[in-house]
């Protein structure tokens, strides 16, 4: 018996020495998909340890573990689908192995504006050099013939097309990346009135021309200094409209004009 003993204590010893430092930690990584320039933080390690982060087998980060037993990277641009992340701490001893997906999305600059403000619209995390990619705007292509880069990345710009008051939506699609994979980013349209000539005399013919009020909206009138002029427009379905008047007998000076 007491042989058995001393074996079975002999065995569990070199287990134990066989077991590798830091094996007691259970590194983990949060969260696991997401869009380049996220935080991405891995838990588990050793505070005080040196690591070094690798993303598809290049080094992206070195460091020290904090008090916490935490470090943290920036996802890098890179395109889309999954990226194997590694984790050595200390430096040399890899200890982590785990997979991030990148999705693809969008930004729009700005996301209001007038119609015929131009939008710059930049694509991330789309297939390595993708082709065709196309831009819709409330499901209708303004901009196609895009290509991405190695890295899945593209940008283009365009005017907001005529459209009413509101917000409008923005996607983008290619040959590898639909259109369902990218979360739309929305404009807002806001009125414009602009008149022609903005200065002259009494009779003078005065064009109003406005965009981005709503769809087909009746009732609209022009005031001249909170007098009635003009009544009974009508936009059309893109939210434009078009008026003129003869301005009337009035004071020298300025005088508001407006389009409630």
């Amino acid at each position: 018996m007491r042989k058995k003993v001393l074996a079975i204590v002999a065995l569990l010893t070199v287990a134990f020495c066989l077991m590798p430092a830091g094996a007691v930690h259970a590194a983990s990584m949060s969260p696991a998909m997401g869009v380049s320039g996220l935080e991405v933080t891995i838990t588990g390690l050793t505070a005080g340890n040196s690591f070094k982060i690798t993303w598809d087998g290049d080094a992206y980060k070195l460091g020290v573990v904090d008090t916490g037993g935490s470090v943290f990277f920036v996802v890098p641009e890179s395109y889309g689908g999954q990226h194997v992340v590694s984790v050595e701490s200390p430096t040399g001893s890899v200890i982590f192995n785990g997979n991030y997906i990148i999705v693809p999305h969008i930004a729009i600059d700005p996301n209001n504006g007038a119609s015929g403000t131009t939008i710059n619209i930049a694509g991330h995390g789309f297939g390595v050099s993708e082709k065709n990619v196309a831009v819709t705007y409330d499901g209708t292509i303004i901009k196609s013939g895009i290509a991405a880069d190695e890295k899945g990345s593209w940008s283009t710009s365009f005017p907001a097309p005529p459209s009413g008051k509101g917000t409008h939506a923005i996607d983008a699609s290619g040959d590898i990346t639909k259109g369902s994979d990218v979360a739309d980013k929305n404009f807002s349209v806001s009125a414009v009135v602009k008149m022609d000539p903005v200065a002259g005399g009494v009779g003078t013919l005065v064009t109003i021309t406005a965009t981005g009020f709503a769809s087909a909206e009746g009732g609209i009138k022009v005031l001249y200094s909170g007098k009635e002029v003009r009544s009974g427009i009508t936009a059309e379905v893109s939210g434009s409209w078009s008026t003129s008047f003869s301005v009337p007998p009035s004071t020298r000076g300025s005088h508001i004009v407006d389009a409630p």
